[in-house]
């Protein structure tokens, strides 16, 4: 079984609905990980590592 793609992301962002709606058209398992961006998650270390 493969590993779920991490979509990292606010749920009710258009950007990401349409990068889910594009993942649920092809079947392809995925993991939604919210992140706040109200709150400047998207902003810290940990975050921006990812962004490699």
């Amino acid at each position: 079984m493969a590993t779920p793609m991490k979509v990292y992301g606010p749920p009710m962002s258009t950007v990401i609905l349409r990068v889910l709606a594009c993942l649920l058209e092809k079947e392809v398992e995925f993991q939604l990980i919210n992140v706040n961006m109200s709150k400047g998650k998207h902003k810290k270390p940990d975050f921006l590592k990812l962004q490699v």
